[in-house]
């Protein structure tokens, strides 16, 4: 069990799935069984960006294209992450939509 909030994964990545990255956050105190792989922020701020890119259809094609079908913190590690001067509400200067900084 944690003392901050987490992000939960499948450990087991199905290629072959509608999704393969599968993600969710847990609260504090919740244990989590041998099939998942839990990553925890102390940053809540952190947790948020990183669960945000981690349900995208982006990090999931990423991970559907390079995964080796089981997924572990190492290769978590190497997924992007926004970086801190991020300001998710400028524009791109061909959008009409907000989009988040890219890394």
């Amino acid at each position: 069990m944690s003392d901050y909030y987490r992000l939960i994964n499948r450990r087991t990545v199905g290629p072959l799935a509608e999704r393969t990255l599968i993600t969710a956050i847990v609260p504090k105190d919740v244990a989590a069984i041998h099939t998942t792989v839990t990553t925890a922020f102390p940053d809540i701020g952190e947790l948020l960006d990183f669960a945000a890119l981690s349900m995208s259809i982006v990090l999931d094609f990423l991970v559907k294209t390079t995964a080796t079908g089981e997924m572990s913190l190492s290769w978590l590690s190497r997924l992007p992450i926004l970086p801190e001067d991020c300001d998710p509400t400028s524009r791109l200067p061909y959008e009409s939509e907000p989009y988040a900084c890219a890394a």
